[in-house]
């Protein structure tokens, strides 16, 4: 057998497509295995004492031929904590394959609720006969959050 010369085996390397540290590769992976993945940040502002989830951002949920063109996907989150329930939703967005959101949600939330307090962000698809259908969902409790406030995080759904 002949030796593989050293330089086409680098390039070979060097345009793998499923390199994993790059963050975008990755995220086009998953959204061809069409498994939901939300991007979400975390921050808590003390003076105002409110959370606020940002940097929304969808993949891996791809349109179906028996979908229709017009259908929207929006994200909505529920705060729980000792002082009840609130809830807050982005705006709908035209259905792609990669959905990005330019907003914030924002949940009044004092210091001592926070330790208690439990936020579900939910993924939802609604189509032109307002016809809601969950894509996705995940509950994080913030008093076991690993992630710092402020860093964005990819989670699957």
């Amino acid at each position: 057998m002949l030796p593989v010369p050293m330089s086409i085996y680098k390039r070979t390397e060097l345009v793998h497509p499923l390199a994993p540290e790059n963050e975008y590769v990755e995220k086009f992976s998953q959204s061809l295995n069409h498994i939901p993945k939300l991007r979400y940040s975390l921050g808590y502002d003390h003076q105002k004492r409110e959370l606020c989830v940002s940097f929304l951002e969808a993949v891996g949920c791809p349109l179906t031929k028996e979908e229709e063109p017009g259908s929207h996907r929006y994200i909505g989150g529920t705060l729980t904590s000792n002082g009840g329930q609130t809830e807050a939703q982005t705006s709908l967005m035209n259905r792609t394959p990669h959905t990005v959101w330019d907003e914030a949600l924002l949940f009044p939330l004092s210091e001592e609720e926070r330790v208690e307090a439990e936020l579900t962000l939910t993924l939802r698809h609604c189509d032109r006969y307002s016809r809601h259908q969950v894509a996705g969902e995940i509950t994080l409790s913030l008093a076991n959050l690993g992630v710092p406030f402020g860093a964005a995080r990819w989670v699957g759904l």
